[in-house]
């Protein structure tokens, strides 16, 4: 459980990391 919501978060932080520079030029 507790490595499930780990992952989870690593995720959305690299989802966010991958996408800030996106939002960024636009």
């Amino acid at each position: 459980m507790y490595f499930l919501v780990l992952g989870v978060t690593l995720w959305v932080l690299k989802l966010s990391a991958a996408t800030k520079p996106v939002t960024g030029l636009t």
